[in-house]
């Protein structure tokens, strides 16, 4: 291969591998999101993926869906929950999984329910998505 067609294919590589990396970049850089239909009026808005925990929006009160998800708790775990009402964070053992359930205000009638599982050391995206969508159910009702 001559010197002038060595250059002229080396940019088209360039191009080429540049366009993968940034689109690699940019799918990495997005969170997971998968829009959820809301059931009615101030249900839940919207569920994704995001730092290792299952993150689902309501525009509801963070007060309700605390209540909601203390209840949840008490019926999944298989040890007494801890319960921190000060902060809406909750601690259960769900599965032989380690669950932490944190409630955050958004607003006034709107909050984020993020859901952390642990089995056997590893996180668990599977377990966490079953307890949130457990908590969703509640919620819903």
């Amino acid at each position: 291969m001559n010197r002038s067609a060595r250059s002229t294919l080396a940019p088209a590589y360039r191009s080429a591998a540049l366009a993968a990396l940034v689109g690699a970049a940019s799918m990495m850089a997005l969170p997971a999101c998968t829009a959820v239909p809301a059931g009615g009026l101030g249900t839940m808005m919207g569920q994704e993926f995001q730092d290792g925990a299952q993150i689902v929006h309501y525009d509801r009160s963070a007060e309700s869906v605390w209540a909601r998800t203390k209840e949840t708790l008490a019926h999944l775990s298989s040890r007494q929950p801890r319960f921190n009402d000060e902060e809406f964070v909750a601690f259960a053992t769900v599965d032989e999984g380690a669950i932490s359930v944190a409630v955050v205000a958004l607003g006034n009638d709107r909050c984020r329910v993020a859901v952390k599982a642990r089995r056997y050391g590893l996180q668990s995206a599977d377990l966490a998505l079953s307890v949130v969508d457990r908590i969703h159910e509640q919620v819903e009702r």
